[in-house]
């Protein structure tokens, strides 16, 4: 599993961003992720798509962080996920040294169907260096 291909035959699809998979966020840190939509083996054109990634505690509970996820090429299906230092400081304080696991998801609207496209836990660990 790999995020950066999702196929969009089976949505939503889970992935988990933790240390299991190597792939946590860490507090402090900066980090982008590029992400493909395809359908039927070709590139979903996204012209006009909007995006929605929250993070909660648990489903149903209230939103602790809003993602930003931005269109790259619309026309060849390419979006991207953004993770700034502030999102991992606002999820784990400043003085937290225990990792945290949250829930997110990522929501695209597109001529106004709404589709869940990506869903799983999202893991906070604590930054060591600090300048």
């Amino acid at each position: 599993s790999h995020p950066r291909r999702h196929q969009g035959q089976v949505m939503p699809y889970r992935f988990d961003f933790t240390r299991r998979y190597g792939l946590a966020f860490y507090r402090g840190d900066d980090k982008t992720i590029s992400l493909y939509s395809s359908k039927d083996g070709a590139a979903k054109d996204l012209t006009g798509a909007t995006f929605l990634a929250q993070v909660r505690a648990n489903p149903g509970t209230p939103v602790l962080l809003t993602m930003t996820v931005a269109l790259l090429d619309a026309s060849a299906g390419t979006w991207r996920l953004t993770w700034a230092a502030a999102d991992g400081a606002t999820l784990l304080g400043a003085g937290e040294t225990t990792p945290a696991v949250y829930w997110y998801d990522i929501q695209r609207t597109l001529g106004g169907v709404v589709t869940t496209l990506l869903y799983g836990q999202l893991e906070v660990l604590p930054d060591i260096s600090r300048a």
